[in-house]
């Protein structure tokens, strides 16, 4: 059977092995069979380093089966090495480095476009932290330690000058009674009136607009001027009692860190200067009340307003005895502040030891920061 032309010619465009005229398909089968073959033998020879052996495909054959003869050797197939890579296992990264690894990168590269100048910021940044001296030491201790009796004589002031105050004294059986008329209820009516005037920010008009039962203007002009320039007094102690407390958490900022023991030893002096205080203005008070009491006027009252009749409003709202009283309440409410900052900060060995720790943490932490 031939071949015609036109087919010979598009087989010879599939297969590069046929150069020659075939005249028929066994001819072609056999050109193609043997160019397969050929691609096996050089594709085996090609790559030295496969360790598998590739078998050589049986040429094709008819669909006929041939029969095998009974004397030949049973085909063994050849054995298959195979071969085991070894893998390196390696964690994954965790979280944490993933989320570091970006940071440092960003650091890194802020730090490479620094200027001279900015680099020699961080130089000289670094070797004030490898010192860690706190700036004005001795002045921020100081003012630490007067806060602590302008503190302690304003809120036992405050506590004295309160309506519960008031209401105890009145309704204790040994404070004199008033001779003029007024009652315990009238008494703490407008004795609330001039201790809520003193502390507030009403005009003078509080206290001068207040009429008695019969219509008239209970304080006089003078007993109002007084009571306004105690006000004023009080005001002012409140103003530098909240600066001193400002001023105290200001001074006192960082210190505990870096300066291991001063907030305590600045509170323990400050209370000592608050005892001694307290101990000079007791025995003055003891000796010589009077003398202590027109003295107290004249210092704080230069004005020379602050004497009245016994009939007069004030006197008879704060008689001595109150004053007496209140004396006595503010001496024990300082003494408990006192004896409460001495439980607080009395330098016992266990305090010394800890704070003795914690500086030569801190040295250490230097040394690292110099090194």
């Amino acid at each position: 059977m031939t071949t015609p032309p036109q087919r010979r010619n598009e087989w010879a465009k599939l297969s590069p092995a046929i150069s020659q005229k075939v005249a028929n398909a066994e001819e072609l089968l056999s050109a193609r069979r043997q160019e397969i073959q050929e691609k096996n033998k050089n594709s085996n020879t090609s790559t030295p380093w496969s360790t598998e052996k590739h078998p050589t495909p049986a040429p094709h054959t008819n669909p006929t089966p041939t029969p095998v003869p009974h004397n030949t050797q049973e085909h063994t197939d050849p054995p298959v090495t195979h071969t085991i890579k070894e893998t390196t296992t390696t964690e994954p990264p965790t979280q944490h480095n993933t989320q570091e690894q970006p940071q440092r990168n960003t650091r890194r590269a802020a730090l490479a476009e620094e200027n001279p100048e900015q680099q020699q910021k961080r130089l000289n940044t670094r070797e004030t932290a490898a010192e860690d001296k706190p700036k004005l030491l001795a002045l921020r201790a100081t003012l630490i330690g007067l806060s602590v009796p302008l503190l302690t004589f304003f809120l036992s002031l405050k506590l004295v000058a309160s309506s519960t105050f008031l209401w105890i004294e009145y309704h204790r059986s040994a404070f004199p009674k008033d001779r003029y008329g007024f009652d315990t209820q009238d008494r703490l009516t407008y004795g609330n009136y001039g201790l809520d005037y003193i502390f507030n920010l009403a005009p003078a008009s509080y206290l001068s607009s207040i009429k008695n039962l019969e219509g008239k203007k209970l304080f006089l002009d003078s007993e109002v001027q007084h009571m306004t320039d105690v006000k004023h007094l009080m005001l002012t102690l409140t103003v530098l009692a909240i600066m001193s407390i400002i001023s105290a958490l200001l001074c006192a900022r960082t210190l505990s860190l870096r300066a291991p023991g001063i907030i305590r030893r600045s509170i323990w002096y400050g209370n000592l200067f608050t005892a001694l205080i307290l101990a000079v203005l007791a025995i003055i008070a003891i000796t010589g009340w009077d003398v202590f009491f027109t003295q107290f006027h004249h210092i704080f009252f230069p004005q020379g307003n602050w004497q009245f009749r016994e009939s007069d409003t004030l006197i008879r709202l704060y008689p001595p005895q109150f004053w007496v009283d209140a004396a006595l309440v503010f001496c024990t409410l300082c003494l408990s502040t006192i004896a409460a900052l001495a439980a607080i900060t009395w330098p016992t060995t266990y305090r010394k030891i800890q704070e003795e720790k914690r500086k030569q943490e801190r040295q250490e932490l230097r040394q690292k920061l110099a090194g």
